[in-house]
């Protein structure tokens, strides 16, 4: 059974106080989530930065919560397993945040049929309707009636974010090879080696997994 058919038969064998709730329920859901997709980002930024200064970084004493770091060399060992930790859960959140939103725009044309035609989805008053998220704003580029003339241009400033989507992976290869070259004489440079290695391989099978299951069958 298709997820649009699940949420059908979901629609049919509820009452409205029913789907009301459970509505709302993913509204809050989202709005966690579109919350916790910003902050993510914004800390992979923030490690970014750090992997790439750090070399030039002279730390006598860097105390994060319990633990202290006096030695930029424990640092860079350190990040690489961060950043893959976080993009891990960015990937895990973003496939939730897609799973909701499914259901939710669904739910929301049901809820407020007089509102939005049954083929639109992102409407303008659907997407004002749906919790703010910046990277969700991006995607506004292109509205519901755009020109021949809009689309162009929305597509020229979205393939530039399309291609910010493999840089996680190429400042992890850098960071890999980083960690080989520098770090791997003890236990700590090897265990961040490896893991990380591990978890990019995990988050690049569950890429790949979702867009081949994608473009197999509708969700």
């Amino acid at each position: 059974m298709k997820n649009s058919e699940k949420v059908d038969q979901f629609i049919a064998n509820n009452d409205e106080s029913v789907i009301k709730d459970y509505h709302d329920k993913l509204f809050e859901n989202l709005t966690v989530l579109n919350e916790r997709h910003d902050k993510l980002i914004l800390w992979e930024i923030i490690i970014i930065f750090l992997y790439l200064f750090a070399g030039n970084i002279k730390i006598e004493n860097l105390n994060l919560g319990p633990v202290s770091i006096t030695d930029t060399s424990l640092l860079l060992k350190l990040i690489p397993l961060v950043f893959v930790y976080l993009l891990y859960d960015l990937n895990s959140v973003s496939y939730q945040k897609k799973e909701i939103l499914f259901a939710f725009n669904i739910i929301t044309r049901v809820r407020f049929d007089k509102l939005f035609k049954e083929e639109d989805s992102n409407s303008y008053l659907s997407r004002i309707y749906k919790p703010y998220a910046f990277t969700n704003s991006i995607s506004n580029f292109i509205n519901e009636k755009a020109k021949k003339v809009e689309i162009t241009f929305g597509l020229l400033v979205l393939i530039p974010v399309i291609l910010i989507g493999f840089i996680p992976f190429y400042i992890i290869f850098s960071m890999l090879r980083d960690v080989y070259t520098n770090h791997m004489n003890d236990l700590l440079g090897k265990i961040s080696f490896f893991i990380t290695i591990w978890l990019t391989i995990v988050v690049a099978y569950k890429r790949i997994a979702t867009v081949l299951m994608n473009g197999r069958k509708e969700n």
